[in-house]
């Protein structure tokens, strides 16, 4: 894959991964300086990069959920029915992603030595580590042929509505975009929690919350439109996460539809996402490559091919 458009501080990183079999297709060196504009759009939430499937992603990404206090990691399938192409990459299959905190530069040399140890055979990954990342892998591997659009979100932070503070895991589920209609995620959360004994809520976001998440470590949220839900479970559920997918994937088809309305986006939203910097045409960003469900402000200025 070609490369354009990198970071400062992703420079050498960014390199080194493509020129060891890794497939970089988004980053972000997450670097407010390298940000900064006279508007002040655009300013990073996270740094992050993110691939598609290569030999060995799972050994990074499990070496870097090592440290909790720092990383967390997406898996997501196809976010749509047919493969995306961007400058003539073809985005297809699972993407795997990582996120941190590092808007003063302060964790750039650190995620490197990471990621080169890794790959340099200084820094091994037990077999154990990995085995949950792979169950995680070919459980998304087998919703190719789905309509559901699914990230797990390892070690990500709780979402402000609910109060909570340290680590969760999450599951996002949606229909993938290119269909013309949307399945009820609504009709398919409140399934999901009457078969596995999970506690729901149909979010309101101008309502506080925090009552109903105080204390709870597993719980559904129903999105009001309908259209998305999410689940948070702590590591030791991974197995029923699992199982929920697999529940979901087999009564998808029976859930109600709903008409399908494509977002609309004006000048300002794309400036905000992509930043006054970049030059190019916005109806070549691809927008799979957006669908970092639960990480607003990302800024996608600078995209990988």
């Amino acid at each position: 894959m070609k490369i354009s458009g990198i970071d400062e501080s992703f420079v050498s990183i960014i390199d080194y991964l493509n020129e060891n079999g890794f497939k970089t297709i988004a980053s972000c060196d997450g670097v407010v300086a390298h940000h900064e504009n006279v508007e002040e759009k655009a300013n990073p939430t996270y740094a992050y990069i993110a691939f598609l499937k290569s030999d060995r992603i799972i050994d990074v990404m499990a070496a870097l959920l090592r440290d909790k206090d720092n990383f967390f990691v997406h898996f997501s399938n196809d976010s749509s029915i047919e493969p995306r192409e961007l400058y003539g990459n073809v985005i297809k299959g699972t993407r795997y992603s990582v996120f941190f905190e590092n808007l003063q530069d302060q964790l750039s040399e650190y995620f490197e030595r990471i990621v080169r140890g890794v790959v340099d055979g200084i820094i091994t990954v037990s077999d154990e580590e990995k085995e949950q990342l792979i169950k995680i892998e070919k459980c998304l591997e087998q919703t190719e042929e789905s309509e559901l659009s699914i990230t797990f979100s390892l070690n990500g932070k709780y979402q402000p509505y609910t109060g909570k503070s340290g680590r969760t895991n999450t599951i996002i589920i949606r229909t993938k975009d290119g269909l013309d209609y949307e399945r009820n995620m609504e009709q398919l959360a409140q399934i999901i929690s009457r078969e596995f004994g999970i506690a729901l809520i149909g979010i309101n976001y101008n309502e506080n919350n925090e009552e109903f998440f105080k204390d709870k470590d597993e719980f559904i949220v129903a999105e009001p439109d309908k259209c998305s839900f999410e689940y948070c479970f702590k590591d030791e559920d991974l197995q029923k996460a699992l199982k929920i997918i697999e529940f979901a994937k087999s009564i998808e088809n029976s859930l109600e539809t709903m008409e399908y309305i494509e977002p609309e986006y004006d000048d300002d939203y794309f400036d905000d996402i992509i930043g006054d910097e970049d030059d190019g045409d916005y109806d070549d960003i691809d927008e799979d490559l957006l669908d970092f469900e639960d990480d607003d402000n990302i800024d996608f200025d600078e995209i990988d091919q």
